[in-house]
């Protein structure tokens, strides 16, 4: 799993995937990063998350 996010200080790295949840604030994904500690994400930070239907008609057309 790779974090897309543009403004988080990670974007681009690589994860491990551990488990996908769904809490009290939506769907997240737990991770291993480098040194074996669990994290966690909103999904829509990852690249796991549904493209968006409208973005991907758009293609960077619409601001």
């Amino acid at each position: 799993m790779r974090l897309i996010h543009p403004f988080h200080p990670r974007c681009g790295e690589a994860f491990e995937f551990l488990e996908r949840l769904n809490s009290w604030r939506g769907d997240v994904v737990l991770v291993l990063d480098g040194q074996g500690r669990r994290c966690s994400f909103p999904l829509e930070w990852t690249d796991m998350a549904p493209v968006d239907a409208f973005l991907a008609a758009a293609r960077g057309g619409c601001p």
